[in-house]
C-alpha cells in the first residue's frame, strides 16, 4: 500500500466519526482543553505553598507524562497529590512518576525532553494552548486502526487527517480530536 493509499484509508475510518459529531460536541471539544489549562492553573494555586515553583505549564507536562493508560480523573488526582509532595506512586507506575515529579520542578528545554513522546508531548502542548497539536491516544488509534498498533506513521497519517478535516470546518485540529475522543468514549 503507498502512503497515499494508506492516508486515504485512515481518511476513509475517520471521516464517518468526524461527519456524525453534532455541534454540542464540538463545543465540549472546544472547551476540553482551556478546562484542562484551568485546572492546570487551580493545581498551580494550591500546591504554592508545598511548591513555589510549580507553574501550569509544568502541572500540564506532569499530567501529560501521568496520562499513558489512565482516565482523566487519575491524571488529575495525581497531578495534584503530586504537586503538593503527597503521592507516592505505585512500583508498576514508577518510571512515569519519576517523570512527572521531574517536570515539576525543571525547566525548559529539560522539560521538553520530560513531556516527549507520540501522545504526551502533543497532549501537553494541547493543554498549554497549542490549537495545532492533536492528540492521538488509544481510543483516537482505535478509530484508524482497530488493530490497536501505534506505529509512528499511523500515528501521523491519522494527525494529517485530523488536521484536514478540522480546518474543513473550520475548527482547531486539537478540538477536533478532544471531539472525537470524547464521542468515540461515549461522553
Amino acid at each position: 500500500m503507498t502512503r497515499v493509499e494508506a492516508l486515504r484509508e485512515v481518511d476513509k475510518r475517520l471521516t464517518p466519526w468526524i461527519r456524525q459529531l453534532n455541534g454540542h460536541q464540538l463545543q465540549k471539544g472546544a472547551e476540553w482543553y482551556p478546562d484542562a489549562w484551568i485546572y492546570s492553573e487551580l493545581v498551580t494555586a494550591l500546591s504554592k505553598e508545598q511548591n513555589p515553583l510549580v507553574s501550569a505549564e509544568r502541572v500540564a507536562a506532569a499530567t501529560a507524562i501521568l496520562s499513558p493508560l489512565q482516565p482523566w480523573t487519575v491524571n488529575q488526582r495525581m497531578a495534584l497529590e503530586l504537586a503538593r509532595d503527597r503521592y507516592t506512586a505505585p512500583k508498576t507506575f514508577h518510571k512515569w512518576w519519576m517523570k512527572a515529579q521531574a517536570a515539576l520542578w525543571t525547566q525548559r528545554p529539560q522539560l521538553e525532553k520530560l513531556a516527549s513522546g507520540p501522545k504526551v508531548n502533543p497532549f501537553w502542548r494541547a493543554i498549554c494552548g497549542d490549537e495545532n497539536a492533536v492528540v492521538v491516544d488509544r481510543w483516537i488509534l482505535r478509530l484508524a486502526y482497530p488493530d490497536d498498533r501505534g506505529y509512528p506513521a499511523r500515528i501521523r497519517r491519522i494527525e494529517k487527517v485530523i488536521t484536514k478535516r478540522a480546518r474543513e470546518i473550520g475548527i482547531a485540529p486539537r478540538d477536533l480530536q478532544a471531539a472525537l475522543w470524547l464521542s468515540v468514549r461515549g461522553e
